[in-house]
């Protein structure tokens, strides 16, 4: 059995995967390069001050949210509380509440209910996709074998989403006549640059579904900043007797054989004293780009 387990990145998602490992027995240790945890979800101080970098109020928290499973999963007791309305969006004729209800999204945009019944019973369809495992977009033989999996065992419930999989958020405000109303299409751009990082005429529309559900779903405060989160986890991890190790900037993964064996790192960015963490498995809880660096000429590309 492979026990030691090296975690590149102390983000919430290398920290949700060392408190999970920690506890089903393995032995984790986490290398930050940064001297805070949380990736783009953390709480930093400067001079003094405190400041967040990213977002300030987070989705998942939610009865069978990811947050809300893994709470059950490792016994947290998350320093949350529910922030209704979520946003609001101002524009230049009208200010719009995003709440769970949709109800003034509805009164302001009263024309396009059908388009938002829809985008409900998308989102449903593709949130129960998600917990299955669905790899989408497919980027190897292997996912496209998983997603035709799950495809079938959810045959013929799903495949009213065969469209979306194939257009972009603003073809499907097209269906709907949509597209020529410029203030509705502002108004979600705006919700997609928060949850999607582009525009209607950009994002998939399966997974605009998906980001267009975040207010719906509910959105949470961090009673202690949005680094809570992190230290949340990073507590739950060293009780459970797992490490983690700040300012080690992980500059090459170790190969062997045709296998990871380790990593090496530096302290700080311009350190020049390297130090080697041998371990069994590694996961980098990185950038594609990151990790194609750290494998250097053994990545696939």
């Amino acid at each position: 059995m492979s026990n030691k387990i090296i975690i590149i990145g102390a983000g919430i998602g290398g920290l949700t995967s060392a408190a999970l490992l920690q506890q089903a027995g393995y032995d984790v240790t986490v290398l930050e390069a940064q001297s805070y945890a949380g990736g783009c979800a953390s709480t930093f101080t400067h001079k003094g001050f405190r400041f967040e970098s990213g977002a300030t109020v987070v989705g998942g928290f939610q009865p069978n949210g990811p947050h809300a499973l893994v709470g059950d999963k490792l016994d947290l007791t998350w320093r949350v509380r529910p922030h209704d309305p979520a946003w609001v969006t101002h524009l230049p004729d009208r200010s719009v509440s995003l709440t769970a209800d949709n109800a003034d999204v509805l009164a302001k945009f009263p024309h396009t209910a059908r388009f938002w019944e829809e985008q409900t019973q998308i989102a449903a369809i593709a949130w129960s996709l998600s917990a299955q495992g669905l790899p989408f977009p497919p980027r190897s033989v292997a996912e496209f074998l998983q997603l035709a999996k799950v495809g079938l065992l959810n045959f013929p419930r799903d495949l009213r989403i065969i469209p979306f999989v194939f257009s972009t958020v603003y073809d499907w405000l097209r269906w709907h006549g949509l597209h020529h109303d410029e203030v509705f299409v502002r108004f979600l751009d705006a919700q997609l640059l928060i949850s999607a990082q582009t525009t209607t005429k950009h994002v998939n529309a399966l997974y605009g579904a998906t980001a267009l559900d975040l207010a719906r779903q509910g959105v949470y405060h961090i009673e202690t900043g949005i680094g809570g989160v992190a230290d949340t986890l990073i507590e739950k991890l060293h009780a459970l007797g797992g490490a983690i190790h700040y300012k080690q900037r992980v500059i090459k993964i170790e190969m062997k054989n045709g296998r990871a064996v380790g990593v090496w790192a530096q302290k700080g960015r311009k350190g020049k004293e390297k130090t080697f963490f041998e371990a069994d498995f590694i996961i980098a809880n990185t950038t594609p780009w990151d990790l194609n660096n750290l494998l250097g000429e053994n990545s696939s590309r």
